[in-house]
């Protein structure tokens, strides 16, 4: 359970980390700052103070709503042919920001933490910094801009991992846009339209070779996807949700080896 708490009075938002990734959220949330203070899409809650004894950091507070929340509060506007090219425009910054975030040298005096050797994942991958859970959960909408928050890593970890290769980030936002939600409620033409937006911004803004990258992140999500990675958790699940994360996996896939194929 994550340890949270808010303070709105004093505009501060407490977490407390465990103990192993205190030390690397804390410098990726301060470097995550310094990032967005230059990047063209995204903003981040500042450090306002860290407590290494009880292994805790305490942020600015956001009066915001996640990017999910967000999308679904505006359900009647994203429903037009219009409103449909706001949100592509929407995805389209969204996938620029993350390409931005990989390039960006703020996270360069940070530790290096690599994935675990189980994970098999192919070593001749260009490594990044990461952000680690980048999902339409933890990217908050405030003030009319996408905010990122939790600089940490996808809770599957107990050590922290921040360096790696650049698909983890693409595999999870896009695994995030397919999952079933009411508050994601688009068909499945549009999320392919978006997930599309969202790729091709991300392979021009960082200039790598579109059919390299489309290769290997293929390659990459049918085997590091948020529902194969998080199997274990998910098993917990009822047995409907389990259903509807197996139909949401399967759009997934099918819009990878359909949009990717060569």
């Amino acid at each position: 359970m994550r340890n949270i708490s808010i303070q709105e009075e004093k505009g501060i938002f407490s977490k407390k980390v465990p103990q192993q990734k205190f030390a690397v959220e804390l410098a990726m949330s301060k470097a995550g700052y310094q990032f967005c203070q230059t990047s063209s899409v995204f903003q981040t809650p500042k450090v306002r103070h860290q407590s290494p004894a009880n292994n805790q950091i305490d942020f600015e507070f956001i009066a915001g709503i996640t990017l999910r929340e967000h999308l679904v509060s505006e359900t009647k506007i994203y429903t037009s042919q219009q409103s449909e090219s706001q949100l592509i425009e929407l995805f389209t910054s969204l996938g620029k920001g993350l390409a931005e975030l990989h390039q960006s040298d703020a996270f360069e005096t940070v530790e290096k933490r690599g994935f675990p050797s189980t994970l098999e994942i192919p070593q001749h991958h260009e490594k990044v910094y990461l952000h680690g859970d980048f999902t339409l959960r933890n990217i908050m909408w405030f003030e009319d801009k996408p905010w990122i928050i939790d600089w940490s890593i996808s809770p599957i970890f107990t050590n922290p991992v921040n360096h790696g290769s650049r698909y983890w980030d693409i595999s999870f936002f896009l695994s995030s846009l397919f999952y079933f939600s009411f508050t994601t409620f688009f068909t499945g033409k549009t999320k392919n339209k978006l997930a599309s937006a969202f790729l091709q911004a991300y392979y021009t803004e960082a200039g790598v070779q579109e059919v390299e990258f489309k290769k290997e992140l293929r390659a990459f999500i049918q085997t590091h996807n948020y529902y194969e990675l998080y199997q274990e958790l998910n098993s917990k699940k009822s047995f409907i949700n389990r259903l509807l994360d197996k139909h949401a996996k399967k759009k997934l896939l099918r819009f990878v080896v359909g949009q990717f194929t060569l």
